[in-house]
């Protein structure tokens, strides 16, 4: 079911528009593992942007200990939590 009414786009989880306090973030899609889910919800290892009307724009936090994004074509390929540096 589209979610237009009268020519107008109702907002939506995906629309690439953060809309209320229901989404913790919107990156304009509704895929999981990019750091904002498929239900606007912010994924662990990740922080995202959250300003109303704006598009969400997602990063991975280095030094959490968590590898995110790997499986996309690589935001992370390791994570050694705060032995940041050290060998």
């Amino acid at each position: 079911m589209p979610n237009n009414f009268g020519g107008c786009k109702l907002p939506a989880c995906g629309d690439g528009i953060v809309n209320d306090d229901e989404e913790e973030c919107d990156d304009g899609n509704n895929t999981d593992y990019d750091g904002c889910n498929s239900v606007c919800k912010i994924e662990a290892g990740y922080d995202c942007t959250n300003d109303l009307g704006k598009m969400s724009v997602c990063k991975t936090i280095c030094g959490d200990s968590l590898i995110t994004g790997f499986n996309l074509g690589g935001y992370e390929q390791c994570d050694a939590g705060d032995k940041q540096g050290i060998f």
